[in-house]
């Protein structure tokens, strides 16, 4: 960050925790801040300071002869928070300090800027849950039993039906199966269950933003390697992941695959997923499948009809499930049921 402006330029910081357009203005302690392109202020003693320039129109990094930094790094805001307001004895931990930020928050502020932007960073159905679901939660909340503690593990009557789910449509036969409160709660359960402080965590690029906020805010923010995928296909190399375990033997403890992915709602045929089962095997890693949008890809007909002859060549679409002892299922409500 500058400090040393000439006349009363001061820095300012685009801070994604301000909903508007102007950012926190910052300046030397003890002196009042004054923004040359809005002309407001505040004495900086005082516990918070006026929201300075507008900056959307200054890609040059300039807006009326303002000056200003951008930044979504919660470190520096505490910085710049703490030269305004002074410091502090209370503070947050460490793991939240350098835990990204939600993609959401930032794409929400630049649509506010640009209506014609479209975010890519959060997949959000646009139908209500089935109203036989909707019919039986009600119902279940009018149970003096729903305000009684469940089984950790989820409700019985449900999880034998999802060991039936995952048998019939997924081919996944024996699985034990445990109910969380989204998959995102999954996610952080398993990064507690399976890793361990020091070891790494394979994300493929581009990754989904909660998983690598939950490694981060569990500590593990020195961890996360992010893997190599095909550049015309978007598809996780497995060669490349068989390259990282050897460079780091033993080191390597979990890899994630999002499939089908987001954003890029690359598919992936069994034997790919095989293959990188195969090597998460050999490097003696947990491989996390998160299958999500496993209900927006039966492309199985689309394919045949485009075939020459009608029929669809082997692993051709449609999801697949791999089982092996190593390998572990992320399954959601929230996008095929809007749950």
């Amino acid at each position: 960050m500058e400090d040393s402006l000439p006349g009363d330029q001061r820095v300012c910081m685009q801070s994604s925790m301000h909903a508007g357009r102007h950012a926190a203005a910052a300046a030397d302690s003890g002196k009042s801040a004054s923004c040359n392109s809005c002309g407001g202020g505040s004495d900086l003693p005082a516990a918070s300071a006026h929201a300075a320039a507008a900056i959307d129109d200054a890609p040059d990094g300039r807006s009326g002869g303002h000056r200003y930094v951008t930044t979504t790094d919660w470190k520096q805001k505490l910085d710049v928070l703490e030269r305004v307001t002074g410091p502090s004895k209370f503070t947050v931990s460490e793991r939240i300090t350098i835990t990204d930020q939600p993609v959401i928050a930032f794409t929400r502020k630049v649509m506010a800027f640009r209506p014609d932007t479209i975010s890519l960073a959060q997949g959000v159905v646009h139908w209500a849950p089935p109203p036989a679901a909707a019919d039986a939660a009600c119902a279940a909340m009018r149970d003096p039993a729903c305000a009684c503690y469940g089984p950790n593990e989820g409700l019985p009557e449900l999880r034998a039906a999802l060991r039936e789910k995952l048998a019939v449509k997924n081919g996944l036969d024996g699985h034990d199966v445990f109910v969380t409160n989204g998959g995102n709660q999954a996610y952080m359960n398993l990064v507690v269950a399976l890793v361990d402080e020091g070891d790494k965590v394979v994300l493929f690029k581009p990754a989904y933003f909660d998983h690598i906020m939950s490694v981060q805010m569990l500590g593990g923010s020195d961890g996360i390697v992010y893997g190599m995928c095909d550049p015309a296909t978007m598809k996780p190399s497995a060669e490349w992941l068989r390259g990282a375990f050897r460079d780091s033997p033993g080191q390597i403890r979990m890899v994630t695959v999002v499939n089908p992915n987001n954003p890029t709602g690359v598919l992936l045929s069994r034997a790919e997923l095989q293959e990188l089962a195969d090597a998460c095997h050999e490097g003696g890693a947990w491989l996390v499948l998160d299958n999500t949008y496993e209900d927006f890809c039966d492309f199985d007909d689309i394919v045949a009809r485009s075939t020459v002859g009608g029929r669809a060549p082997p692993e051709a679409g449609g999801f697949h499930a791999i089982s092996a002892p190593h390998v572990v299922h992320v399954f959601s409500f929230s996008k095929a049921y809007g749950m």
